[in-house]
């Protein structure tokens, strides 16, 4: 099994050429939840660390919801508090989940306060590549509750779907938030889920937004590597406007927020044995791509999966017949418009 560091070099630095960005357009399409990702920020120490700092990029808005990822390398290690600068109250949503030499939780706290924001994530001891994310969410009102949650943890290899395991929601309107941590890392979301990040590391976090009870399981996919050590986590939180003992009436005449998609076309690596192209994208200029999809025969993609009223930055990438990926090609800053 490859180190993190080994993983790194090989996704990005495969001797391809990358493709050029050339064009993104936005088309408004049908409607959507209100439920959104906000910002997020990672940490990724390469070596041993505690206490782990990281920042939200931008002002945090008042009653939001902030989630923290706490994923690191070691079984040894203990998170002893997860705390940051708005004095904002963390609790633990599930964990710590433990797989082999992999270890992961997630926190969170509703009703955060407004303003700039700093998490500080401290352990017993040094943990090895700690991996954090933090996250915040709007659309679900000032008092988000946790629901369900779910977590597994086990070894796979070769693109393998990994799960949280499943767990029954109890209300509509609920926010499906899903994490994972590994050995060496995932390359695409589960399905209808939105990759928020996949960080330095690998390590992913996703969510989706439903309108109906259900079950659900947090899902990825690993990227290939041999074997990889891996936990998935899965944590659902109710909209504040949820009600368990008797639905609301329907408004009479609904009006659905606008959904977008963003078209990107790119021109074509400069290499000869490129097999498909990659599309990667983040709501951070310069960094925590996640994958979104990918064209085995264009130069095209379409993502449907953009929020309103968010700006993201795409990249693509080159890949060839032996699965090796190019570096990212230029960047391209797409505006969603809101409805």
């Amino acid at each position: 099994m490859q180190s993190k560091t080994d993983r790194s070099s090989k996704l990005w630095y495969a001797g391809l050429c990358s493709p050029l960005l050339v064009l993104a357009t936005v088309l408004a399409n049908a409607a959507t939840t209100t439920i959104k990702c906000v910002q997020l920020a990672t940490a990724t120490p390469q070596s041993p660390t505690s206490p782990v700092i990281v920042s939200y990029p931008l002002a945090q808005t008042a009653g939001d919801l902030n989630v923290i990822v706490v994923g690191w390398n070691d079984t040894s290690a203990t998170v002893r508090s997860v705390a940051d600068s708005r004095g904002d109250t963390y609790a633990l949503a599930v964990g710590p989940t433990k797989g082999t030499a992999v270890t992961q939780s997630i926190y969170y706290a509703s009703n955060i306060l407004g303003g700039s924001n700093t998490v500080t994530v401290t352990f017993s001891q040094a943990a090895n590549y700690a991996d954090i994310r933090v996250l915040e969410f709007s659309g679900l009102g000032k008092i988000s509750r946790l629901d369900v949650t779910a977590g597994a943890s086990g070894a796979a290899s070769n693109d393998t779907v990994v799960s949280s395991g499943v767990a029954t929601t109890t209300s509509a309107n609920e926010l499906i938030f899903g994490a994972g941590t590994t050995s060496w890392g995932f390359n695409k979301a589960g399905s209808l889920f939105a990759t928020d990040v996949i960080t330095r590391d690998g390590d992913i976090a996703e969510y989706e937004a439903v309108s109906a009870t259900g079950t659900y399981a947090a899902t990825a996919t690993l990227a290939a590597s041999g074997s990889a050590n891996w936990v998935m986590q899965m944590a659902t939180f109710k909209s504040a406007t949820t009600t368990t003992t008797a639905p609301a009436p329907p408004p009479v005449t609904p009006t659905p927020p606008v959904q977008h998609t963003v078209t990107l076309t790119w021109k074509a690596s400069g290499s000869a044995n490129v097999t498909s192209y990659n599309v990667y994208r983040s709501t951070v200029s310069g960094g925590y791509y996640g994958l979104v999809g990918g064209a085995a025969d264009s130069l095209s993609y379409a993502d449907r999966t953009v929020e309103s009223g968010t700006t993201y930055y795409y990249v693509t990438t080159a890949v060839n017949e032996e699965g090796e990926e190019s570096a990212h090609s230029n960047q391209v800053v797409v505006a969603v418009p809101s409805p």
